[in-house]
């Protein structure tokens, strides 16, 4: 694989999947920056994440098998994909689990046919008791729901829930977050906010 100018340049099919490494972590942040995944920590501090994250986790400090910290997809030896997986202890009654939770997941655009290989890798670890996607993101909950994933038992679980304890002060938010000038949120503030006042009364 190559890169010409700025643009990766290879054949999905030529990519594999291996465990991945500590030593990976400078190569899985550039992978992610490069993708515009919103990364902006330098590799000292990168190296530090990852070392709480799969070092001095707490959730380590059991008697079981090391669990992988995650799964690469590389074409010619460039990293072109990332699967993490973070180790977390829950306690169900009088059993201590061991989850993998999904993070950080990314795959170059010429390669996401091939983003079922480091799912597989994922979801067929054996050293977790079960597997959590806590994401927001459609695309990774599809991913879960493809591998047999029992979705969210609540149904509207994404609608957000406001209580409004200042009417106005909520009205003059929700218009400015509309983009309205701020002297036409005020004005619309002070116009609505007793209608809001009434509808929260009627409950």
């Amino acid at each position: 694989a190559s890169h010409d100018g700025g643009t990766l340049v290879a054949e999905a099919n030529r990519a594999r999947v291996r465990e991945a490494t500590f030593s990976d972590c400078e190569r899985v942040v550039a992978l992610q920056r490069r993708l515009g995944l919103g990364v902006k920590t330098d590799p000292e501090t990168a190296h530090r994440k990852w070392e709480g994250l799969w070092k001095r986790n707490p959730a380590l400090t059991t008697s079981r098998a090391m669990p992988p910290l995650g799964w690469l997809l590389e074409a010619d030896d460039e990293l072109v994909g990332f699967f993490g997986s973070i180790p977390i202890r829950y306690q169900y009654g009088d059993r201590t689990l061991l989850a993998g939770l999904g993070t950080g997941w990314a795959v170059e655009k010429p390669f996401r046919t091939q983003t079922n290989d480091l799912a597989e890798a994922y979801f067929r670890q054996q050293e977790v008791d079960l597997l959590l996607g806590t994401s927001g993101i459609p695309a990774s909950g599809r991913i879960y729901l493809r591998f047999s994933s029992s979705g969210m038992p609540q149904p509207d679980y994404d609608r957000e829930l406001f209580w409004a304890v200042d009417e106005a002060a909520f009205m003059r938010a929700a218009l400015a977050k509309m983009n309205m000038p701020r002297r036409v949120a005020a004005a619309g503030a002070t116009a609505l906010s007793p209608l809001l006042a009434a509808a929260l009364a009627l409950g």
